[in-house]
């Protein structure tokens, strides 16, 4: 177990693929910070959580490409032939994944910290900094695992590529749009004449808002667009469908629902993949 996870170590961590993201995510940093100019106040806040879905859809790119070498160049059937189990396998693979989750968030928490500093923006508190990364990390790690275990299970590479493409897009958008309602005001003046605040069109309440907020709890996806919102996150706007009670000023729901959703996720692929026949 212990070598098997050293070589997957060696040989994902240490990939040009992963020396190439953090290079994008650094020059990425450099140009909206150090090479943009804003006509409002800014601080670290501003910038450090707008990066989460694009470091989704890199962990997702890094889960399917590497296990597709694994598939393709048979050195999957090759390690069960010296005597690692499935699940073993699986378990690497799947703790890699999240390993380079917390490295492209580290990358890219000290490339901004740092540009911020050298701009002279107002930084976060670390007290704060780490909660919020916390939860990032959690979602992050929840995808890693998921798109994982699915190209494990998945064998058939267009398929895998149709569906781990068209899944993301559409995840994505529909995270992107829960996540825009849910922080629309009750009340606005953007839509009026008079200047004077109304009951805003774009709100949702009722049941519909319930349905926005579970989405937003238990999708990691929406969480990624959420995060940018947390820094400024209202009372009122913590779900009422959490699945704990909390009043805390970060995310501790999404924690929660993150961390059960990769031990499920992982329990049913391994059920799927110690049936599925790889020869």
């Amino acid at each position: 177990m212990k070598k098997l996870l050293s070589a997957e170590c060696k040989r994902r961590l240490l990939s040009p693929i992963i020396l190439a993201e953090f290079l994008l995510l650094l020059v990425w940093d450099f140009v909206l910070i150090v090479f943009s100019i804003y006509g409002f106040e800014v601080s670290s806040d501003y910038f450090l959580f707008r990066n989460i879905p694009l470091i989704c859809i890199l962990v997702t790119a890094n889960a399917m490409i590497f296990t597709r070498e694994e598939v393709e160049y048979k050195t999957m059937s090759n390690k069960f032939y010296l005597g690692f189990k499935k699940s073993h396998f699986l378990l690497c693979e799947a703790i890699v994944g999240v390993l380079e989750s917390f490295l492209l968030l580290t990358v890219n928490t000290a490339s901004i910290l740092g540009l911020c500093e050298y701009r002279h923006y107002e930084t976060t508190p670390v007290r704060e900094l780490l909660f919020h990364l916390w939860v990032c990390f959690a979602l992050v790690s929840t995808i890693s695992v998921f798109i994982t275990i699915l190209s494990c299970i998945v064998t058939k590479r267009l398929i895998l590529s149709c569906l781990i493409v068209g899944l993301t897009a559409l995840f994505l958008y529909a995270g992107d749009e829960t996540t825009h309602s849910l922080v629309q005001p009750k009340e606005t003046d953007a839509f009026f004449e008079d200047g004077k605040l109304h009951p805003n069109p774009l709100y949702i309440d009722g049941e519909k808002r319930t349905l926005y907020l579970l989405h937003l709890t238990f999708s990691p996806y929406a969480q990624s667009y959420y995060t940018d919102f947390m820094a400024n996150e209202s009372e009122e706007d913590m779900p009422v469908t959490s699945i704990i009670p909390n009043n805390l000023s970060f995310r501790l729901d999404f924690i929660f629902a993150d961390s059960l959703e990769i031990l499920l996720c992982f329990l049913i692929g391994c059920f799927l993949f110690e049936k599925k026949d790889l020869q």
